[in-house]
């Protein structure tokens, strides 16, 4: 249902349409004759995940890590953590980031057993800090 849902903003987040996403997220809103419960959570993280990723987009890291800060969803902490990196003005902060990647990295490994779209997303964005920091 989520993927049907934010088809639209996928696909202007792809062809680099940033002000659209931002402008489009905040009208996506889970039906409340959704089947189930999941349906709705999953919805509101992809929503929140690529408008933080829109947002990021026009270098406005501030703004991602504000609407993404007290998620406990992994794939949105991955995001904060590669927001930070990239506004981080310090070499401490930088390190900060890259090890907060590793932690949440080595923590989905223990908490699951199979992949999903979601531990994907946390996987690449986790990815991309280490490799923008230059490690492994």
């Amino acid at each position: 249902m989520a993927s049907e849902d934010c088809y639209e903003l996928r696909n202007a987040l792809t062809l680099g349409n940033y002000n659209q996403v931002i402008g489009e997220a905040p009208s996506i809103k889970p039906s409340p004759y959704s089947a189930k419960s999941t349906d709705q959570k999953d919805l509101t993280i992809e929503r929140d995940y690529l408008l933080a990723r829109a947002r990021m987009g026009i270098k406005m890291y501030s703004a991602a890590i504000r609407d993404l800060e007290s998620s406990t969803d992994r794939s949105h902490r991955a995001l904060v953590c590669l927001a930070e990196y990239l506004k981080a003005d310090s070499s401490s902060a930088k390190a900060k980031a890259v090890e907060t990647a590793k932690e949440i990295v080595d923590s989905a490994m223990r908490d699951e057993g199979e992949a999903s779209e979601k531990s994907t997303l946390m996987a690449i964005t986790c990815a991309t800090v280490l490799m923008h920091a230059g490690s492994g």
